[in-house]
Order: C-alpha cells, then sequence, then structure tokens
C-alpha cells in the first residue's frame, strides 16, 4: 500500500516511539541507500527528515521536504540528561555539532547549563571530523549531536551524547506534513478540473512564459497547429506562425483578431499575463471560423428556434385539382435550390402553407422559419423586427438590443408574407441585404454576415406596382427568381369536397363534436360560391358550421344551417346553383374525361347530376364508367 509521507530518520527510534509514529506515517530509518531513495521517490507525496538527510532528499527528489528540526529544548534536555556525568569527569566544555541551517542561542545554554559550550556547524561531513580533531586538541572530550555525528568520533576516551527530537517536536512536523499533503491533493483536484475544462473547451489554448517559450498547449491547439504534444518549453519563435505569436507577445487584449494558418482561418483571442504589472506571458484561445460559425447557429437555433419551426409539408395540403397539383410540383421543385422564391396569390390561397413546406422540404429544414407580414407593422417597426436594433439605438429600446429577424433565420428560410406593401425605405434595406448577404442592426455600426433563403409573397399584381413606381423593380427582380402561382378558390372548386372533409374534422376534434357531413346538395351550393377570401374563408364557414351544430339535428336541418349559413356569405359572390369546373385546355375527350371525374367527385346524387346535365341516367353511367377507366 503506498505510503503518503515518509518520515526518513538516520537514528534508530526507541521501539515505543517507533511504534506511535507508524501509525501516522510510514518511517525508514539507519542509513540511506539507493533502494531507499528509489522507494521514497516512488511512494511519497511529502517526506520528513532532519538536517543534512533532508538537504539531501531536497535535491535529490521532486517532492516536498518537511525539515525535522531540532529544538533548543530538544538540545538542553540532552546535555541535562548527561550533565552529572560531564560534572563528575571535570569537564567544563562540551562541543555542539549541528548542521549549518540551525540557529540557536549558545550564550543563554551556557548559562543555564553552566558549561561552556563549543559550537559546530558543518555543511559536509569532512568539516565534522576537522572539528572534532581540533577540539579533541584543545581538551574538549565530550560531544552532543545527531546520529550522522556519532560516526566520526574516533578516539576511545571521547564521549558522544545523541541529540532526539522529543515526541512533541516529531509530531509538529507530520502535523506540517500532513497539511501540505492535504494543500497537494487540493492543489491536484484543482489541477485536474482546470485540465478537463481545458481539454473540453472546443478551442485551441497556448500560452508562452516571458523568455518566449511554450508554457501550454492543449490537445485543440496542438492539432489546429500541427504541434506533436512535445513542444513545452521550446521557442514559441520557432515552432508557431509568427502572426500568431504576435498576438502572444501583445500587452493588451486583443479580441475576434482573423489570422490565417495552413490556408484554414481562425479566430484568436490573446490576453497578456501579468504578475504585479509586469508581464511574464501570454495566452491566447484558437477557434476554426467554420467552428464559430456552426456554433452560432446552434445558439441562434437554441434562443430563437421555439415557434420558428414549420408546421406543415407537402402532404398536408389539400386538393386534386390540375392547378394544385401543378403548384405542387413546381414547388416541390423550388424546394431542392436555394434561389428566392415569389409566391403570388390572392389572400387566403394557402401561401404560407406552400412556403412552409418548401422549407420543410429543403436542405434548410433544420434551420429556423421565420414569418413575418410585412403590411402588420409600420415602418420603424418593421425595420427593428427585421435587422434588430442596438442598445440606445431609439426611446423605448430594449436593454442590450435586439436580434433581428434576418438574424434568427441565419441557415434557416424567411417568408416575407405581403411584402408588396412594404415603404419604399424596407424595400431598399431588403435589396441591400439580398445583395450583400449582410445586415446592420438599427443604431449599429457592425454588419453581420447572415445566411438566409428568401420567400416573399404577394396578394396583388406586383407587376402593376412596378410599373406604377410603388415597388422597386430591382427588389422585383432580386425576388423574382422562381415563381409559384397559388389558384384561388374559385379556380379549383374541384377540390372544395377534399377541404370541407378536412376541415371538418380538424374542427369536430378542435371542439369535440361529432357532425355529419354535408350534403350534396350542400356541397353544390357551396360550389355555387366564389369565395373571395379563398381558402380561410372556407374553413372559417366550416368553423361556423361545426360550433353552431348539435349533435341531436336531423341531416335536413343541417343542411338548412349549412345553406343559411352560407346565405349570410357577401351576395354579390354567391351565384346559386352554378357551379364551376377548372378544366385545362386540350382534346376535347380529354376535357370530358375531366369534367366527368370532377362531377363524380362533386356529388353521389347521380340522379340530380344526371337532370342538372340533361342526360338520362344510363349516359351519364356510361360516360363516368368510360372516363374511370
Amino acid at each position: 500500500m503506498q505510503a503518503n509521507i515518509i518520515y526518513v530518520s538516520a537514528d534508530p527510534l526507541i521501539d515505543t516511539l517507533h511504534e506511535e509514529i507508524s501509525q501516522h506515517v510510514r518511517v525508514i530509518s539507519g542509513s540511506l541507500d539507493k533502494a531507499h531513495l528509489e522507494d521514497i521517490k516512488n511512494n511519497a507525496d511529502v517526506v520528513i527528515s532532519r538536517a543534512y538527510t533532508a538537504e539531501y532528499l531536497r535535491k535529490n527528489l521532486d517532492i516536498p521536504v518537511v525539515d525535522l528540526e531540532i529544538s533548543s529544548f530538544d538540545i538542553l534536555r540532552t546535555i541535562f540528561n548527561h550533565r552529572h556525568q560531564i560534572m563528575e569527569r571535570n569537564e567544563n566544555e562540551i562541543g555542539l555539532v549541528v548542521y549549518y541551517k540551525t540557529n540557536y542561542d549558545i550564550r543563554t545554554m551556557e548559562q543555564i547549563t553552566g558549561l561552556k559550550i563549543s559550537l559546530c556547524t558543518y555543511h559536509r561531513f569532512p568539516e565534522i571530523r576537522e572539528y572534532i580533531t581540533s577540539a579533541y586538541q584543545r581538551g574538549i572530550k565530550t560531544f552532543v549531536g545527531g546520529v550522522i555525528t556519532r560516526s566520526h568520533v574516533q578516539s576511545h576516551d571521547m564521549t558522544f551524547y545523541t541529540i532526539r527530537p522529543n515526541r512533541e517536536t516529531i509530531f509538529q512536523a507530520i502535523t506540517k506534513a500532513k497539511d501540505i499533503l492535504q494543500a497537494l491533493q487540493h492543489d491536484q483536484e484543482i489541477n485536474e478540473l482546470l485540465k478537463a475544462i481545458v481539454n473540453l473547451i472546443s478551442d485551441g489554448i497556448i500560452a508562452i512564459g516571458s523568455n518566449g517559450e511554450i508554457l501550454f498547449a492543449n490537445p485543440n491547439a496542438e492539432k489546429i497547429l500541427g504541434l506533436t504534444g512535445n513542444e513545452v518549453g521550446l521557442d514559441a519563435d520557432a515552432v508557431l506562425p509568427k502572426s500568431l505569436l504576435s498576438l502572444l507577445q501583445s500587452h493588451v487584449p486583443i479580441e475576434s483578431n482573423l489570422i490565417k494558418i495552413k490556408q484554414d482561418t481562425f479566430v484568436i483571442n490573446s490576453t497578456p499575463i501579468s504578475i504585479n504589472t509586469k508581464q511574464v506571458g501570454g495566452l491566447a484561445t484558437i477557434n476554426a471560423v467554420s467552428t464559430v460559425q456552426v456554433l452560432e447557429q446552434k445558439i441562434r437555433s437554441e434562443l430563437f428556434s421555439k415557434g420558428l419551426v414549420t408546421k406543415y409539408k407537402f402532404d398536408d395540403i389539400v386538393g386534386q385539382s390540375p392547378t394544385v397539383l401543378q403548384a405542387i410540383s413546381e414547388a416541390r421543385r423550388f424546394a431542392q435550390s436555394d434561389a428566392t422564391v415569389l409566391i403570388t396569390g390572392e389572400s387566403g390561397t394557402g401561401k404560407e402553407l406552400f412556403a412552409q413546406s418548401i422549407h420543410h422540404a429543403s436542405r434548410r429544414s433544420q434551420g429556423p422559419f421565420v414569418p413575418i407580414n410585412c403590411a402588420a407593422l409600420p415602418e420603424h417597426l418593421l425595420e427593428s423586427e427585421l435587422f434588430g436594433y442596438e442598445e440606445g439605438a431609439f426611446t423605448g429600446a430594449r436593454k442590450g438590443g435586439k436580434i433581428g429577424l434576418f438574424e434568427m433565420a441565419h441557415k434557416g428560410t424567411l417568408f416575407l408574407d405581403e411584402i408588396s406593401d412594404s415603404s419604399p425605405h424596407i424595400q431598399s434595406s431588403l435589396l441591400r441585404v439580398l445583395q450583400n448577404k449582410q445586415v446592420m442592426r438599427v443604431g449599429g455600426l457592425q454588419v453581420i454576415p447572415v445566411d438566409v433563403r428568401i420567400i416573399a409573397a404577394v396578394n396583388r399584381d406586383i407587376r402593376d406596382l412596378v410599373s406604377q413606381g410603388i415597388f422597386r423593380q430591382d427588389l422585383f427582380f432580386r425576388l423574382n427568381i422562381l415563381r409559384l402561382n397559388i389558384p384561388p378558390l374559385r379556380d379549383r372548386l374541384y377540390d372544395i369536397p377534399y377541404l370541407i372533409q378536412n376541415f371538418l374534422i380538424q374542427m369536430s376534434s378542435r371542439y369535440n363534436k361529432q357532425v355529419l357531413p354535408l350534403s350534396d346538395h350542400v356541397i353544390l351550393a357551396l360550389q355555387s360560391y366564389k369565395w373571395p377570401g379563398n381558402i380561410r374563408e372556407l374553413e372559417n364557414f366550416i368553423e361556423k358550421y361545426v360550433v353552431m351544430s348539435d349533435p341531436a339535428d336531423t341531416p335536413q336541418i343541417l343542411e338548412e344551417l349549412a345553406l343559411n349559413l352560407l346565405d349570410n356569405e357577401t351576395p354579390e359572390s354567391f351565384e346559386p346553383h352554378k357551379p364551376t369546373l377548372s378544366v385545362p385546355i386540350s382534346s376535347l375527350e380529354e376535357m370530358e374525361s375531366s369534367i366527368m371525374l370532377q362531377l363524380d367527385h362533386m356529388t353521389q346524387d347521380k340522379d340530380k347530376l344526371a337532370k342538372r346535365l340533361g342526360i338520362s341516367r344510363s349516359t351519364l353511367w356510361r360516360k363516368l364508367r368510360n372516363h374511370d377507366h
């Protein structure tokens, strides 16, 4: 078992004290040989020893050594224990041999003991022998000192008394060693924590000393700079790029400095290391621009993605009419590119539904989808929403400023609904962003790069607005790269039954009500309406129908309810019993086939349909059967 503290003594301690000490530390006693030294080097965190041995261990080991200092009391106790023997030999002077790194009040000791004390402080062993020989020639025959000194007493008529530290002195040293061990363990824990933090940080971290030597480089810095891990202590000038070295040697902190290392661009933050205002080195963090961009996007996504995700995809678009299927097909192709899309269509046709579907099917689907209605806000508010603002940019500005929608949509899609209603100033700013791929916050001085796909939507004839000078022609050209037209509901009456079924399911779930399907007569009536509000108006109609219906209502009551609700719609948009169809121009056979398929889906009452078409029931069934195949 490894001992953290080892007590090294050249003196074989008395058994009782040896046992007591061994309960706290491991003891090595006797002469210190190479095997002992290797043992201590491998197993000790702190060593306790005295005098020359302590000095020797300190020079040969890279671990703390606690000096077991012999006190004046220990010397006096040794002398008093043998004073009567000295006096019986009629000696009035003794020799005190101690290591040179000690300081005792010899005059006071002489007054206490009544003996003259000749002091010898040695640095090397030969000095002990020289002193003893000289003192003996002067008549001194009794010497006091440590165990090592005993071996130098050669004459048979010399007397030597060994100074041993008392119990309190030893345990003071053990307590000091334990304190050091505890501090070392704490430092080691802190160092391991810092090491883990530094290695966990995605940035490369490197530091140099006051002489330009490399002090530290974490694994990421080694990877970025192509280091082997053995450069600590080497001259940084011979290892690091000049551009990085100049930042490390700077006397002032430097933030977000861009430098090239091996053809890649990195962001460098550096700061001088100073002690008492004196610079003793420098430290820098290194991060690849690509990594910063990924991290920035992750932060933006985490901070602003709530509510900025799509709810719809192409599968959610309801309709089977040729015009809708054509629009979906075009939109799917548009989703494969990053080009700007301009969606045209009347209010309520589902332009945002298509915009969300394009985003969902694109490579940006994991990025945010940020919608804004340009007609819903006044110019100054729209500008701050789109581009953000700095703190203090205007009265009432939020402390710390605010990020703009362009920044929120970074790596995603920004949907600009009703862009045709934006002011000339906003149009100019939008054009600048589309051209430069950069935004500047209101009240700011710094440009911010953005990677955003634009999908814009208009519900008016934008070419007419351009010709009137209301909408910028150059902005129109920037937006009109991919053009998608969403047909109004009156041009896709064939889809009304599908839409009704979809909305009935939604509203029944929302209001927890089971509602009977609408009758064929009601559906024909709904197909006679022009629907100026388009799909949104139809959705609102179905919601009113579900809210006002009652599960106990008969089919006749429900039909009357639906027709009454329809009568309350805009009168001029209602043409009773004159439904229209959307048929692409082709051969007569193909056009008839399209008509029959749409009529077949519109109504289940084939007798009424045959009567309405002015043909017999058998003729209707024959045509439907022929065109179904």
